[in-house]
């Protein structure tokens, strides 16, 4: 098939059937492939309408004999993009490709040759020819070898060689290599300096696009109290949705919460964050149907809604943590499914070993107080405060597990004699904090506390703190004590949640108590 070129304007296509895209005549004469430009061949490819057209412009291009060409023709074939997947034909371009010296033919055959794709697998040849690439100063070289030291794939694990590696393919200009070398030098840094310079590359490799530096950039300045800024941190995760980075969405609608939750939120923003979740579980993303089931769960930007809040879970269960825990959260007080905590205690048993590596546990603290409730209260499984210190501990050990704390304190203060290391004052102080994190177990706790010592005005302050917080708790606890032993602080509390339901109403929502399943179709 030639080459044509419209009479009328210079246009070239590879068919004289279809109308000019700029004059929208049929007036083509054929012309010699030769003499196209390499800006005319890419015009052609950037107005193809089709796949199979872009490979037939980069076939005919590649037979021009330009090196670009070529290239760009063998990756078409060796995934099978717009043409039958041919990757002996693929590994023919680049092996003459390579032959000429190019650098990024040398290195997408390296990678072919360590992963047998099109060759027999040969690593050791494979990782010669990266270091040839290397030295080329070919930059996405240096980053896969780098990955592999730090790996131990085909090689002896050598950490110190990877930082080395890492840091050769930032400075190259590896969009992937500032990414990794900065992320892991902020991680290990020893001073302030280090931190910053760690960030730069970070912030280098984000604003190329690599939306995997925009994820990392967008968590640190969301969760590392050294950098925090969550303006900043909501505006690279945002581009990292955008570029539809796995964990992206799940990050930003958590981040945005921790700054902006709260009774009274933007519905506008609320909706196209649940909009943002709801396309990132299209595209299989599990992460985002954690952060809707804990949204329903927990009633954030609409009345809670248990069924919905276990339906999310169970449509991530079997690929993500957060909705492992959300699940047996559920069947541990009955939310959306009947209460069944033995069926809790296997879920999370399953990834809990307790023993020595105990503690590298990825549980998130949702499951591990869970876990440790259980085995206090003896609830699906035998009473074992031994156990249950252990977990707490384990839980109390991780950056921001203000809960797991309270948790310690509440088993010292009861006598678990496998607490120690407190006083009476740290743990009512510890304690207290966590009741201001809004904790219905230390909030109940400590009603209870001063109920049994007879301090009645500090038990009231705890007691409406405790109804405050204890919409899961379908036995309602805390109502039934509140009847019996306070009930001015229940009228109270039933004026302020009065209150509540007016001002929700007159925002256009259901009453904020209910916790009945939406109207609206089932999204799950």
């Amino acid at each position: 098939m030639g080459v044509y070129m419209c009479k009328n304007d210079g246009v070239y296509s590879m068919t004289d059937q279809r109308s000019c895209h700029i004059c929208d005549c049929k007036d083509w004469k054929s012309v010699d492939a030769q003499l196209l430009s390499p800006s005319d061949w890419k015009m052609m490819y950037e107005f193809a309408e089709t796949p199979e057209e872009e490979f037939q412009i980069a076939d005919a291009w590649a037979e021009t004999g330009r090196q670009e060409a070529i290239r760009m023709r063998a990756m078409m074939l060796k995934t099978g993009t717009g043409c039958k997947k041919d990757v002996k034909r693929a590994v023919e371009d680049l092996s003459r490709l390579a032959d000429k010296k190019d650098r990024e033919a040398i290195f997408l055959l390296a990678c072919c040759h360590i992963a047998g794709d099109g060759v027999p697998a040969d690593p050791m040849k494979g990782l010669s020819m990266l270091w040839h690439a290397r030295d080329m100063k070919y930059p996405e070289a240096a980053w896969v070898l780098a990955t592999i030291y730090s790996s131990g794939t085909y090689v002896s694990q050598n950490e110190k060689k990877a930082m080395r590696l890492f840091k050769q393919a930032a400075e190259m200009g590896s969009e992937m290599g500032m990414y990794e070398y900065g992320l892991r030098l902020f991680r290990s840094a020893k001073d302030v300096k280090e931190r910053e310079l760690g960030l730069s590359w970070l912030w280098r490799s984000a604003r190329s696009d690599c939306g995997e530096a925009q994820a990392a950039l967008g968590f640190l300045f969301g969760k590392d109290s050294s950098v925090q800024d969550f303006n900043q941190s909501l505006y690279w995760l945002g581009r990292a949705v955008n570029n539809e980075v796995a964990g992206a969405a799940a990050t930003y609608a958590s981040i945005w919460y921790e700054e902006n939750g709260g009774l009274f939120i933007d519905e506008e923003e609320y909706g196209k964050i649940v909009q943002m979740l709801k396309g990132a579980l299209d595209r299989g993303e599990t992460s985002a149907a954690g952060v809707l089931g804990d949204f329903c769960r927990k009633g954030v930007g609409q009345p809670q809604d248990f069924d919905k809040a276990f339906k999310y879970y169970r449509r991530g269960q079997g690929h993500d943590i957060n909705c492992i825990a959300g699940v047996a959260h559920c069947y541990m007080y009955g939310l959306g499914v009947e209460k069944n905590p033995s069926m809790a205690h296997l879920i999370l048993s399953d990834f809990i070993e307790l023993g020595e590596d105990y503690c590298n546990t990825s549980l998130p603290e949702i499951a591990l107080l869970d876990m440790g409730d259980m085995y206090r209260d003896g609830n699906g499984v035998r009473k074992n405060p031994k156990i249950a210190a252990m977990i707490y501990d384990t839980a109390a050990k991780r950056k921001d597990s203000i809960r797991a704390k309270g948790r310690w304190c509440r088993e010292f203060l009861s006598g678990n004699p496998n607490v120690s290391g407190l006083t009476e004052q740290q743990a009512m102080n510890i304690l207290d904090c966590v009741c201001e994190e809004g904790d219905f177990d230390a909030s109940f706790f400590l009603t209870n506390y001063y109920l049994n010592t007879g301090n009645m005005e500090k038990a009231s302050v705890y007691m409406n703190e405790a109804l405050h917080v204890e919409s899961e708790y379908l036995d309602k606890p805390a109502t039934n004590l509140a009847k019996e032993k306070f009930p001015d602080v229940l009228r109270g509390f039933c004026s302020d949640a009065d209150f509540q339901r007016a001002v929700m109403t007159r925002r256009g929502h259901p009453p904020i108590s209910e916790s009945k399943p939406s109207s609206e179709s089932d999204p799950c």
